[in-house]
């Protein structure tokens, strides 16, 4: 799902194009390979998804009016309709359909997913109205689908997904999230991370030295497992780098920074980086403020790339053999570049980069 070379080639071309080309859902031969991006309504309530065709450069567009949690998915972007919490998704060729496995009913009190980073393979919890929960995965097609054995959580608390790596080499869950979402922090955290192995069903040991509810994330390859770490989950944060298979650990002491809250945690494939978004936290005199830590396991640093104001930039991932992250704002949409040996951003879309599907795989 990263930026292909030929798409790198073609985006300038291909992002101005798009706001010329046909309109949505016109009946064009599909694209050997289409790089997606979001543009979130303003005021939000839905958004417009650009197919962009890597080798020509033309577009289909498709708008959604009521959407959100929009992910890659296979050929596909699903989404969650805000209003009736139905699962949809969008094709390559502009149509829009029911997802095929994720089902939304009267029956259940909430359905969350997560997807692999190539986004051949997801994972989804439902929790029913009766306090029943099952935990699934499948691939993106539907196929190899299976109920994960998981323990069900405590009184008062939920199951949910948190990380699944490429090849269903590992997946992350939050084994007693609130049943409510936390409104003081924008981010997703993590109450009690638990790790799973699907391939060889079997749970991996993660030594949760210091709990809090504080933000995780993996590496593509689920390898590396990134935990931020605060008492009470006020920051600034540590960060806990480990090895799923040894076990063997790396932490990283906390920068001075005065940063309350993290999130939108990223890890190299090769375990030496990680990156995450912070923020100073409500309550704090005058707006939000928003950066971008980023910690080097080799250096044993963490220190802020990115200060963003009022701007939340999420990463999305790193790039070019790790010189690179790209990053989201979280609010407008758009994609940004950060060169990480000049500390240059440059934006390379005013749209959101979600990744690049194969149509009709």
């Amino acid at each position: 799902m990263s930026l292909s070379s030929r798409s790198r080639a073609w985006i300038g071309l291909a992002l101005a194009l798009a706001l010329v080309s046909g309109a949505a859902g016109a009946q064009e031969p599909l694209p050997e390979l289409a790089d997606v991006f979001l543009a979130p309504d303003d005021p939000p309530g839905g958004a417009t998804i650009y197919f962009v065709d890597a080798l020509t450069g033309l577009s289909t567009v498709v708008s959604i009016a009521d959407g959100t949690d929009f992910t890659l998915s296979g050929d596909a972007v699903i989404y969650r309709k805000t209003l009736s919490g139905a699962i949809m998704r969008v094709r390559a060729s502009g149509a829009i359909e029911p997802h095929p496995f994720l089902r939304w009913s009267p029956d259940l009190a909430s359905l969350d997913w997560v997807v692999s980073p190539d986004g051949d393979a997801i994972a989804w919890v439902e929790r029913g109205t009766d306090g029943s929960t099952h935990a699934y995965l499948a691939l993106a097609d539907g196929s190899d689908r299976r109920e994960l054995p998981l323990p069900a959580p405590p009184a008062g608390a939920r199951l949910v997904p948190v990380a699944l790596a490429d090849k269903l080499a590992l997946f992350v869950y939050d084994a007693a999230a609130p049943l409510a979402t936390a409104a003081e922090t924008p981010y997703t955290v993590v109450h009690e991370p638990r790790v799973y192995d699907p391939l060889n069903e079997a749970f991996v040991p993660f030594d949760d030295a210091l709990p809090c509810p504080c933000a995780a994330g993996i590496s593509a390859n689920g390898r590396w497992i990134a935990r931020l770490q605060a008492p009470g989950g006020n920051g600034p944060f540590a960060l806990n780098l480990s090895d799923s298979g040894s076990g063997a650990a790396v932490r990283l002491q906390p920068p001075a920074l005065d940063f309350r809250l993290a999130g939108d945690v990223v890890v190299s494939a090769t375990g030496t980086l990680a990156a995450y978004s912070v923020a100073s936290g409500a309550g704090e005199s005058g707006p939000v403020q928003y950066g971008v830590i980023l910690a080097d396991a080799r250096a044993r640093q963490q220190w802020l790339v990115v200060s963003s104001g009022t701007v939340r930039m999420r990463p999305i991932r790193f790039t070019d053999q790790d010189a690179a992250l790209l990053l989201a704002d979280a609010g407008q949409g758009g994609t940004h570049k950060l060169e990480l040996a000049t500390g240059q951003l440059t934006r390379v879309s005013h749209r959101t980069y979600l990744g690049t599907v194969t149509p009709g795989r």
